[in-house]
């Protein structure tokens, strides 16, 4: 006998059998008959949808076995109060309800596994409702207003699934290392968004970093460290220990970003006033050549030994200390930012590297180096990293060779990259490449690789050089050219084809205002894009004659458009401009206007003056419901066709 109803007249004819009812089938002028449900006294599971207002679902109370319980989508504005006196259920689904609080009495059912509250307008979840829910496994959130995680959130020690996609939560607390969590869904927030490709995978390092050997304070540590969000750590004696264990983490990320906070907040540099001999504890791998500097700094009162003894004054520690961790923390001896001796190093090299040199026969020399670096030819690419290898990284294919390392599928490339700009890039440099690094050998679609490029973006890199060596490289990453002029002057460039430039259905929020320069433009695509405004630059362009906007977010009639002297063509349909100002008058070249499907009540009689204006379109604006403003306009225009 089945056991699972779609029709609750069926089920209630077999109500001992009844364990599942899917409920569809509800009319107004049947409210009552809900109630009926509380005779199927075995429920275990039931679904509702599409339930109007004023429901009493004191029926519930009548079902001592439903352990699942779905409303969804029924106009619920809070939860019902009798779902709080049902301590049997373990899961409970309320999407798409207007929800706005959930209140402290109502979240009193620790027997919760599974809480769906997707497509609500929650604005967050009480710390309250977080202690109660001390069994909860999965939690959905998912397109909810809510910013905020609470702070408790570590109270939820069971939770394995959360979704927190679509929400507008900026930031994780510290707390929310200590969750035991296997999937974590977090696209499309903002703080997701600022994350690297690595950084994503969040649940993942959570895993790695949750065994009974990680106390709470050293998952919280590790959690700021993989999210690069030290800015407030520093060296205690009560994080030394972690701080070292970290440069030993599986986690690739956690183990650069703990180093790189101890290039940036490890003891001061012992290097800028030597009065005396210096002994140093090397533990670990280290950018810097250390035999090298041994052999040619000893003479200067600097010592490196990969063994602690009684001299040693100074710990320079890499990546993978292994063994030598217990030694590091019980000796309290300063340790030393790498960063700090790789600077001094190449301060002391007598050396003058022959690719930094400025004279004919070196540009001759990159020339040639370049060719190779772009050559399909994997023997070409790996003989010009070996020749900058001694002779140095010129300016000029500084990102051809950032490009061969964070980009290369071909691991041996990718190595003697890795080598030549650990020797010439400051470390800080290095280690921020290296946890940017590409994983993903597929190649991305172009917003994901715009936000690569954003976390790839450091002080000592120009993000136009960046740009458009991946462009280049790549054929992706246009729109996030589009945000730096020299970049974005290139692209235009490239797309400009007899005078007409076209940059539409890029999903541009904004357009630089290099595009001024671009003087030599006749006819400008800009439709289908994002745009709420327009470079003032624009007015520049004094050979514009057609410009197309339909399909963007402005609001306004852009004032730069005013400026145009040259203009016969404009097209702003599809918009959301409420205004036209009475500077209409000065565009006097215009032909053919098109504001169709706008917001457009009223036309200042200024546009009268528009004595060549042949075509003007206004269909699906307010304005062509009132016949007597058309009539008026028609006799402002006599001589122009009107939609």
């Amino acid at each position: 006998m089945k056991s699972k109803f779609y029709n609750l007249k069926e089920a209630l004819e077999h109500r001992e059998q009844a364990k599942e009812l899917i409920y569809h089938n509800f009319y107004r002028d049947k409210i009552n008959e809900i109630e009926q449900i509380s005779q199927l006294s075995a429920l275990e599971t039931l679904f509702m949808y599409h339930l109007p207002e004023g429901v009493n679902f004191d029926f519930l109370l009548a079902l001592p076995q439903l352990e699942v319980l779905a409303i969804q989508d029924a106009k619920l504005k809070h939860i019902p109060t009798q779902i709080q006196q049902m301590p049997q259920l373990k899961k409970l689904i309320l999407s798409y309800n207007p929800i706005q609080q959930i209140n402290d009495e109502e979240a009193s059912w620790q027997t919760i596994e599974f809480l769906d509250l997707q497509h609500t307008h929650l604005q967050q979840i009480p710390d309250k409702v977080i202690q109660k829910l001390s069994n909860l496994k999965y939690l959905d959130i998912k397109h909810t207003p809510i910013q905020k995680l609470s702070d408790n959130i570590h109270l939820l020690s069971h939770l394995e699934i959360l979704n927190i996609e679509n929400t507008n939560i900026q930031q994780l607390p510290d707390n929310f290392a200590l969750l035991c969590l296997k999937k974590l869904y977090a696209g499309f927030t903002p703080f997701f968004n600022r994350l690297g490709e690595k950084e994503r995978k969040i649940a993942e390092l959570l895993q790695k970093i949750d065994n009974p050997h990680s106390e709470p304070e050293a998952k919280k540590l590790y959690f700021k460290l993989f999210l690069n969000q030290h800015e407030a750590l520093k060296i205690t004696p009560e994080n030394r220990h972690f701080l070292i264990e970290a440069l030993n983490n599986k986690n690739q990320l956690l183990r650069l970003n703990a180093l790189e906070f101890l290039h940036t907040r490890a003891e001061e540099n012992p290097f800028l006033q030597i009065e005396k001999e210096l002994y140093f504890y090397v533990a670990g791998k280290v950018f810097t050549e250390v035999e090298r500097l041994n052999e040619q700094l000893e003479e200067k009162g600097l010592h490196f030994s990969n063994k602690m003894h009684a001299k040693t004054t100074h710990i320079l520690v890499g990546e993978y200390p292994r063994k030598a961790t217990k030694t590091i923390v019980q000796s309290q001896l300063p340790i030393v930012s790498q960063n700090c001796l790789h600077e001094y190093w190449q301060k002391q090299q007598r050396q003058t590297y022959y690719l930094t040199q400025e004279n004919e026969e070196t540009e001759e020399m990159i020339e040639r180096l370049s060719d190779l670096l772009q050559s399909n030819e994997l023997s070409n690419q790996l003989l010009a990293l070996e020749i900058m290898l001694g002779a140095g990284i010129p300016q000029k294919l500084l990102y051809e060779v950032i490009m061969c390392y964070i980009w290369q599928n071909n691991t041996k490339v990718k190595q003697i990259s890795e080598i030549l700009l650990e020797k010439f890039l400051p470390n800080t440099l290095v280690l921020h490449l290296k946890r940017n690094v590409r994983t993903a050998y597929n190649m991305p679609n172009e917003a994901t690789m715009t936000q690569y490029l954003k976390n790839l973006l450091h002080p000592l890199l120009s993000a136009d050089a960046l740009g458009l060596t991946f462009y280049q490289k790549t054929g992706k990453g246009k729109k996030f050219c589009f945000d730096y002029p020299e970049a974005f002057l290139h692209i235009c460039q490239q797309e400009l084809k007899n005078k007409v430039l076209f940059l539409g259905s890029l999903g541009l929020k904004n357009v630089n205002e290099a595009l001024g320069e671009m003087k030599m433009v006749k006819i400008l695509y800009l439709q289908q894009n994002h745009l709420e405004s327009l470079p003032y630059s624009l007015e520049t362009m004094n050979h514009l004659r057609l410009i197309n906007l339909t399909n963007n977010h402005l609001q306004i009639f852009p004032e730069v458009l005013y400026q145009l002297e040259t203009l016969t063509d404009l097209n702003l349909s599809n918009n959301k401009i409420k205004f036209v100002a009475d500077e209409i008058a000065t565009m006097h070249t215009l032909k053919r206007l098109n504001l169709s499907k706008n917001r457009i009540i009223s036309l200042p009689e200024s546009i009268a003056q528009l004595s060549q204006l042949e075509r003007l379109v206004l269909t699906g604006n307010p304005i062509t419901k009132n016949e007597a403003t058309m009539k008026k306009l028609q006799e402002w225009l006599p001589h122009c066709e009107i939609y």
